[in-house]
């Protein structure tokens, strides 16, 4: 059964497809960014946002939202950011699907990223200052050059998938959730002048080359794994896949650009 619903203030429409009483998907759609979020892992699925150059509006986590529309069964309770480190080597935190800053023209837009649904659980170091980051910086430079459309989701484990329990205090008692781990997350990138970048990233801060062109794979790819046809030409695909589109010169000349940043958890 489908039920619809409108987020107030956010512009926002809600798809929920629920078998039962308990609520498994969630779609949002707030006109710039769209996201699917699973209810029953605690995460999201994929995610398409397009930016646009302007002003960084300055919202801070404090501005959380409540997510007013999702199901009462759906979604984590913890408004805070975490850390868990996993008998697997990897210590996991809370990884945001879109830097605010690049959605920084539109102050709803941003606090619309502040609400619950937009994490998954992402290695610390891949996340804060790996290819994550990287990549997220190459999308902060282009952005201010023309528009830039991103998208990007999870693959979770054929066989059983790792949870981290997250605890956090509700009603003065504490509360704890289970949130799944991908095991792997991708990323595709079409920039301003139509070329296209696409990565596949491991979910894990070990064995991790330091050469993002490793992560390399086609947009075909992406859309062998989600069933969805992005209408990429083959024309655009950055020489055969083989090659990151650098960050433009302007932006290798701004230390606040090229400087390793930390993300807002």
């Amino acid at each position: 059964m489908w039920y619809l619903g409108t987020k107030i203030g956010l512009f926002a429409i809600l798809y929920v497809l629920s078998f039962g009483s308990v609520a498994e998907n969630v779609s949002y759609d707030f006109e710039q960014w769209q996201l699917k979020y699973d209810c029953e892992k605690n995460a999201f699925e994929s995610f398409h946002y397009i930016t646009l150059a302007g002003i960084d509006n300055k919202v801070r986590s404090s501005e959380m939202q409540d997510d007013v529309a999702l199901p009462d069964d759906c979604g984590t309770k913890n408004k805070r950011s975490y850390r868990v480190d996993a008998d697997n080597g990897t210590t996991y935190i809370r990884g945001r699907a879109m830097r605010i800053k690049n959605l920084d023209n539109n102050v709803l837009v941003q606090k619309a990223n502040l609400a619950q649904v937009p994490f998954v659980p992402m290695a610390k170091q891949m996340y804060r200052t790996g290819h994550w980051n990287s990549t997220e910086k190459i999308i902060s430079c282009w952005k201010n050059l023309g528009q830039v459309e991103v998208w990007g989701g999870v693959i979770w484990p054929k066989q059983s998938i790792m949870e981290i329990s997250v605890t956090s205090i509700q009603s003065n008692r504490p509360l704890v959730e289970h949130i799944a781990v991908p095991d792997r997350i991708w990323k595709m990138i079409k920039f301003p002048n139509g070329e296209v970048n696409a990565w596949i990233f491991p979910n894990s801060d070990k064995n991790i080359s330091a050469d993002l062109n490793q992560y390399l794979v086609g947009p075909h790819h992406i859309t062998d794994i989600t069933g969805i046809d992005y209408k990429i030409d083959n024309a655009q695909v950055l020489q055969q896949d083989i090659n990151t589109k650098k960050m433009h010169e302007s932006c290798m000349k701004d230390k606040s650009m090229m400087a390793h940043y930390t993300y807002m958890d």
